[in-house]
């Protein structure tokens, strides 16, 4: 049997696509992100690395629209879900994921895995603490190449 939670989720996923590998245009339209704001308790709190642009800690839904509206401002992103786990004593589902980030200035792109603890309450996602595997790629995607002289392009 699903619990709750995994069927909260579950119905995020079919709701997004995300279950779709190689998703193009991740959260681009209306529907998907109503979908995350549906799934999500007024209350929420993103956890994003603070080295990020969008880092930091992001409380309720509208912080979490403003916190999606910078990084839609800075990069165009591909979402590969690559599994899911569950812990149901503890309200939590883990997923690991991969994230390729192609910066709208530079072109230049950068793909890398996170994880995602995502935590519930009351059957809405309550906490996504996030973690990316190597932020240090993803910045570097907002720098020009540095050229075989050393100068940047």
């Amino acid at each position: 049997m699903t619990s709750r939670n995994m069927a909260t989720y579950l119905r995020l996923i079919g709701r997004t696509g995300w279950g779709r590998y190689q998703l193009e245009d991740y959260l681009r339209d209306e529907n998907s992100t109503q979908a995350v704001v549906d799934a999500y308790a007024p209350d929420v709190e993103i956890i994003e690395p603070p080295s990020l642009p969008h880092g930091g800690v992001h409380r309720g839904r509208d912080a979490w629209r403003v916190m999606r509206q910078r990084i839609e401002e800075l990069w165009d992103q591909r979402f590969e879900l690559l599994d899911l786990w569950e812990i149901p004593e503890d309200d939590v589902i883990v997923l690991s994921a991969s994230m390729e980030w192609t910066a709208k200035a530079t072109g230049r792109s950068a793909c890398s895995p996170f994880v995602s603890v995502i935590t519930f309450r009351d059957g809405l996602i309550s906490r996504v603490e996030i973690f990316h595997h190597d932020t240090k790629a993803i910045l570097d995607t907002l720098e020009p190449a540095a050229t075989t002289s050393g100068r940047k392009e």
